[in-house]
């Protein structure tokens, strides 16, 4: 079953724009097939399925995803629906930086007719994710209310040892000591892989990401990622966030192969 995608609009009329990264709402009522706003106990269930323009990728693993009453999803008994999309569903995977990217939030519910009969409903909302406009320094830390965008990229089979991939505090990170800890999280199309990172502290501490060409070698595209540190209070502090793109190699080139275009005889 098609259906038209809906430009989400603020009150005053304006296209929305989501800041990436940030939280948002979705609200909006379900209706019948006669336009008739439907009660809240009469939906019977609620799904949703998150992603980039009309074929892109799923994000963060929202993918025809229980949303009724269930990670962010609520419908009010008049029939008002609510959907709260965190952090880590506005993150912008395929756009080039700098640039805005669209979503569309896909919603389908069902409900009983009056004559006992079952019906499906269907929405396409469509918003704008646009990226961070502070600049990707540690100066913009901020004890966690402000963190530092950075992209990076991957060669697939590579090793990274040592500071290869690495963060710097300038002196506004959280406290780090001994018992800190932190990790890194890549979330993809489908795939949510969590990484231990290596504190190095100093007269400027930093955060470096380890990975084998074991590790790199299963990694595909793009991914979101972030960095968080725990500390010895316990308390969980984000400290970077960005996008990682997993690039193929082009030197693994089986020796009966014809050179590419433009390659050295």
């Amino acid at each position: 079953m098609s259906t038209n995608t809906i430009t989400l609009r603020s009150k005053s009329g304006a296209i929305v724009l989501v800041d990436e990264g940030e939280s948002s709402k979705i609200t909006s009522f379900f209706v019948d097939n006669d336009g008739v706003t439907l009660p809240g106990p009469s939906i019977q269930s609620l799904r949703l399925t998150l992603q980039v323009g009309e074929s892109g990728p799923v994000i963060n693993g929202r993918d025809d995803q229980d949303i009724l009453g269930l990670d962010g999803g609520s419908v009010e008994p008049d029939g008002e629906f609510t959907l709260k999309l965190s952090e880590l569903d506005n993150v912008i995977l395929l756009a080039d930086p700098g640039q805005n990217e669209i979503h569309l939030a896909i919603v389908k519910w069902t409900w009983t007719d009056p004559q006992g009969a079952p019906q499906i409903g269907f929405a396409k909302w469509q918003f704008t994710v646009v990226p961070k406009t502070t600049d990707p320094t540690p100066s913009n830390i901020k004890h966690g209310t402000v963190y530092i965008r950075d992209d990076f990229e991957v060669v697939r089979g590579d090793d990274y040892v040592g500071d290869d991939i690495s963060w710097s505090d300038d002196g506004r990170w959280p406290d780090l000591d001994e018992s800190s800890t932190a990790k890194v999280g890549f979330v993809g199309e489908s795939t949510t892989i969590e990484y231990d990172a290596v504190i190095t502290l100093g007269n400027t501490n930093v955060v470096s990401l380890p990975l084998t060409k074991e590790e790199t070698a299963i990694l595909r595209d793009w991914y979101a990622y972030d960095v968080q540190t725990t500390l010895s209070s316990g308390e969980v502090k984000t400290i970077v966030r960005g996008r990682v793109r997993a690039s193929d190699t082009q030197t693994d080139i089986p020796l009966d192969s014809p050179l590419p275009a433009g390659s050295p005889a």
